[in-house]
C-alpha cells in the first residue's frame, strides 16, 4: 500500500522532470530574436501581350528585403515563400541567398526577383525563419522550432497590349485607305479596258 502510494506520488514529478529535460534539448538556451522588412509590399508589373500565347517573357519585379539578427547569439536564417508566391505555374521567385547565418546585430539585404508569367492579382508571404545557428534545419516547411516573421506581398500583373499611339493608328488608317483606293483604281482600269475591247469587237463585227 505504501509502495503504490509512493509510485503515484513520484510519477507526476518524474514526468515533469522528463518534460523539462526534453524542452531544454529542443529549445535554444536563449530567446530567438530578429526582424525583417518591409512587413508589407504591393507590387505592380506588366505582362507582354505576346508572351501570354508564346510562353515566353514575363513581368519582372526586383525588390530588396532587410534581415537583422537582433539577438546576442549567431542565428541561421532561411527564406521561403507561400501561397501564390510559391506557385511556379504563376511565377518564379528567386532570392540572392535563401539560407545564411547572421552574427549578433548583423544585417543583410537580400534581393528578391519575381518573374510573373500571367496577368492577375496574387498574394502570399515571404517568410523569414530564424533559428539557433547550432541547430540543424530541415527543409520542410514548419519542421523546425524557430522565430517566423512574414512579409505580406500583393502583386498586380496587368496585360500589356500592342503599343499603338494615336499618331500610329492614324498613319495606319491613311495607309489602309491609300491601298484600298489603289486597288479600286486598278479594278476600274481593268473594267474600262474590257469595255473598250468589247466596243472594238462590236464595230468590227458590225
Amino acid at each position: 500500500m505504501g509502495i503504490s502510494r509512493c509510485i503515484r506520488t513520484t510519477g507526476p514529478i518524474a514526468g515533469f522532470i522528463l518534460a523539462t529535460l526534453v524542452a531544454s534539448v529542443s529549445v535554444p538556451a536563449y530567446a530567438l530574436e530578429g526582424s525583417m522588412g518591409p512587413p508589407r509590399m504591393t507590387l505592380r508589373t506588366e505582362i507582354p501581350f505576346m508572351s501570354q500565347f508564346m510562353s515566353q517573357g514575363a513581368g519582372v519585379i526586383e525588390v530588396p528585403i532587410r534581415v537583422l539578427n537582433t539577438a546576442n547569439e549567431p542565428e541561421s536564417v532561411r527564406l521561403f515563400t507561400t501561397d501564390d508566391l510559391n506557385n511556379r505555374g504563376i511565377m518564379e521567385v528567386e532570392f540572392t541567398e535563401e539560407q545564411f547565418v547572421l552574427k549578433p546585430k548583423e544585417q543583410k539585404v537580400i534581393n528578391v526577383t519575381f518573374e510573373v508569367k500571367r496577368p492577375g492579382t496574387y498574394s502570399g508571404n515571404i517568410v523569414t525563419l530564424f533559428n539557433s545557428a547550432g541547430e540543424q534545419s530541415d527543409s520542410a516547411l514548419g519542421s523546425t522550432v524557430g522565430l517566423r516573421l512574414n512579409s505580406k506581398v500583393s502583386i498586380v500583373a496587368e496585360s500589356k497590349g500592342p503599343n499603338l499611339s494615336f499618331a500610329s493608328i492614324g498613319a495606319l488608317g491613311f495607309a489602309s485607305a491609300g491601298i484600298a483606293l489603289l486597288i479600286l483604281m486598278v479594278l476600274m482600269g481593268i473594267r474600262s479596258s474590257k469595255r473598250k475591247k468589247r466596243r472594238g469587237e462590236e464595230k468590227e463585227n458590225g
